[in-house]
């Protein structure tokens, strides 16, 4: 068996699931564990490469074992109490493996707030999404770019609103609105309840929709 040389990073992340870190530790890695440093050096290189201004930490990396069945690379970015996922799943009929990930959610997030901030000054509001997306989107893209260029985004946001703004029909105005804007996604209201305190009211969908 040939020794396989790993950078510190790949070594831990390689120990870290293995029931024989010991073996892993000495290079000593089985066919299938070679592919899976294989596919876990292309979730890295792919990541790198759509946000080349952005300095990662990999957290954790899990092959596909049992039901799982693509390769999940765990990350994070310095400073940030957030966590995001890379995939690595191959196309049973064409046989090429594709990596996504949902870092551009936390790039576009900011945006979409700002636009909701406008249109609903009382409200405060939160974003975010978890949906992993290929290639298209990397750093450098904004929301409204992705809308007119048709590519789907569909965050989930969440609608803190003071008790004057509950009436019967906040939830289909507010849908009204966010469909007069084109902003799609998943929306939560909730009524503010004391300083630090709100209640679930309700939700609504606004679809993604092609140009």
């Amino acid at each position: 068996m040939n020794t396989t040389e790993m950078t510190p990073v790949e070594l831990k992340l390689m120990c870290d699931f293995s029931l024989n870190p010991k073996r892993i530790a000495s290079g000593n890695l089985y066919q299938t564990e070679q592919d899976w440093l294989a596919q876990l050096r292309q979730l890295m290189d792919a990541v790198a490469q759509k946000y080349p201004s952005y300095s990662f930490e990999w957290i954790r990396f899990s092959p596909p074992i049992g039901t799982q069945t693509c390769t999940r690379l765990d990350f994070c970015q310095p400073g940030i109490q957030q966590e995001f996922l890379a995939e690595l799943e191959c196309d049973p009929v064409s046989g090429i493996s594709q990596a996504r990930d949902n870092f551009y959610g936390f790039l576009i997030t900011g945006e979409i707030e700002t636009i909701l901030r406008s249109l609903l000054p009382q409200a405060a509001v939160s974003a975010f999404i978890r949906t992993t997306a290929g290639p298209e989107y990397r750093e450098g893209i904004s929301f409204r770019s992705m809308l007119q260029r048709n590519l789907p985004v569909f965050p989930t946001i969440h609608l803190t609103v003071p008790p004057e703004m509950m009436t019967e029909d906040l939830i289909p105005a507010c849908e009204q609105l966010m469909r007069h804007h084109q902003v799609p996604g998943f929306y939560q209201i909730s009524m503010q309840y004391g300083q630090e305190k709100s209640i679930y009211y309700g939700s609504f969908t606004v679809p993604f929709e092609r140009r």
